[in-house]
């Protein structure tokens, strides 16, 4: 760890601590494990996480989707190093990590089945229909908003 992620570990402690703890954070996590059971992903399936922080949905989603690999995308590498020492201690398999913003993730159009929450898209582009659709992934993704 550098000396600038050290200026940044409060941060994804205090925002680890509030997800975990915060009722309201619980029940968006439900909801999007829940609307994951309905999605028709079968094996091989990629579903994104943009904007993951520490994992608090890619995680459970991860889980939930043992057939699919859940794409983990974190700019911040605080949480991202949080996510990835979660990710090992619940035992995850299916979960693949990336460090960059969604500008900078560079997927091939088609190359996600589902899109998760978009937390930081939807901030940048208005939701997560618009994320999908400025990744040319609509077409063939399903969006949680």
């Amino acid at each position: 760890m550098n000396t600038a992620d050290l200026n940044r570990a409060p941060h994804s402690i205090a925002y680890e601590a509030i997800t975990a703890n915060n009722p309201a954070q619980q029940e968006v996590v439900s909801r999007c494990v829940a609307a994951a059971r309905g999605w028709p992903l079968g094996p091989g399936a990629r579903v994104l996480d943009a904007g993951a922080g520490t994992g608090s949905i890619s995680i459970p989603l991860a889980l939930e989707l043992p057939q699919c690999t859940v794409i983990h995308l974190e700019p911040d590498s605080d949480m991202f190093d949080a996510a990835r020492t979660k990710a090992v201690q619940a035992g995850v398999t299916n979960l693949e990590f990336l460090q960059c913003d969604l500008a900078s993730a560079n997927f091939l159009p088609g190359s996600m089945s589902a899109i998760g929450p978009c937390w930081k898209s939807a901030a940048e582009y208005g939701s997560a229909t618009t994320c999908a659709s400025s990744l040319s992934l609509r077409a063939h993704s399903r969006a949680v908003a």
